[in-house]
């Protein structure tokens, strides 16, 4: 038995920015400039106990009282910061009234640093650092009418990772560019609000997990690979909005596929198929004030690769596809108490949403019902 304590953990973010309208070859445009710096700081001490007693001599006068344990040496103790500067412009260009040209990027410095000793030794000042990394930004978008736009947009990725591989080692930022373009749509006069796109992102550093802990890391702490030539390929569509009086729609769908540079495909323990739908109706007349609504999430098989005591060779652990289904109710007695009901997982259906961790996963929670009331002052 193992326990990490988190002594403290702090963060602070600032950002200051300014923009506004300028005029360049007879049109107006808009100008946004910034700068933002983060910082965060966590430490913690990873030790066992020596002696526990957690029985209960008598359920009927049990006061809820456990007697704290006498605790081992640290095996553990990392201190850990890290901070980030950019600075930042974008620029939103108007050559035409049906043409919008979007251009920016940042500038970014980061450094993460820890000190400490874990299950492995001392760790010697361990520090990573990148300085003057160029993130652009490009984006088109073109009205081929009042209610349909076209779009397309590429960004450089720069982002640092927190996650560990085997060794206990920081992975470096996840790198690489991606590329979206689709078709926005207003209908029902504006009151829905429909988009088609497809994507690609092509990641160097993508972190992928092992399903293992890390030894001598901290509790509970998995540990990761970085792949390198990663590509992800997909779909999405989205509508949302109202369809008619008092009858709100949310529905999405989204297929994506991430491979290596060998075709072998990465990050199993994600669908690749997604279906998100939740609608909610206001009555009005006799009803007026109570709203229902429900949401149904649906994903494809998940698998993973996991380790099992005797076995030669490892099995694939499989997820197969899954319904998850939630109903709710609220009345709104007046203008400002209300009442409500919620069923979740309402089928009470059996899966697992941790997959391959520690060889195995956790299951989702089981059907839940709850009760609230909402007062505002």
């Amino acid at each position: 038995m193992g326990r990490t304590l988190c002594r403290d953990k702090t963060q602070d973010t600032f950002d200051v920015y300014a923009n506004g309208p300028f005029a360049l070859f007879g049109r107006q445009h808009e100008l946004v400039v910034g700068a933002s710096y983060s910082d965060a700081e966590s430490d913690y001490t990873g030790q066992s106990p020596v002696s526990i007693n957690n029985v209960v001599p008598d359920l009927l006068n049990w006061n809820g009282d456990i007697p704290k344990p006498a605790w081992a040496a640290p095996t553990t103790v990392e201190d850990q910061s890290s901070s980030q500067t950019s600075l930042y412009a974008t620029a939103r260009f108007k050559p035409t009234d049906r043409l919008a040209v979007i251009a920016g990027g940042q500038v970014v410095d980061w450094k993460q640093e820890t000190t400490g000793f874990n299950g492995r030794g001392p760790i010697d000042d361990e520090s990573y650092q990148e300085n003057g990394e160029v993130v652009p930004y490009l984006g088109v978008v073109y009205d081929l009418t009042d209610h349909h736009s076209v779009y397309a947009s590429y960004t450089r990725i720069f982002q640092p990772q927190t996650v560990r591989d085997i060794n206990n080692q920081i992975l470096a930022p996840e790198e690489g560019n991606s590329y979206e373009a689709g078709l926005k749509s207003e209908l029902n006069e504006g009151r829905l609000n429909t988009t088609v796109a497809v994507f690609r992102i092509n990641q160097d550093n993508l972190a992928e997990s092992t399903g293992q802990p890390i030894p001598g890391g901290p509790a509970n702490a998995e540990a990761y690979r970085a792949v390198d030539g990663a590509e992800t390929n997909g779909v999405e569509l989205e509508a949302a909005g109202e369809i008619l009086p008092g009858w709100q729609v949310q529905a999405g769908y989204t297929y994506r596929i991430t491979e290596d540079p060998d075709g072998d495909e990465l990050n199993t323990t994600s669908p690749e198929d997604m279906i998100r739908l939740s609608t909610q109706y206001r009555f009005r007349g006799d009803l007026n004030g109570l709203t229902i609504g429900t949401a149904v999430s649906w994903q494809n098989k998940t698998y993973a690769f996991v380790t099992r005591p005797g076995a030669s060779a490892d099995y694939k652990f499989v997820q197969e596809s899954y319904t998850l289904v939630d109903l709710m109710a609220r009345y709104q007695v007046t203008a400002t108490l209300s009442v409500g009901a919620n069923v979740s997982n309402l089928t009470d259906e059996k899966y697992f949403n941790n997959l391959g961790f520690y060889n195995g996963g956790y299951y989702g929670d089981a059907r839940k019902y709850s009760l609230n009331m909402d007062y505002r002052f």
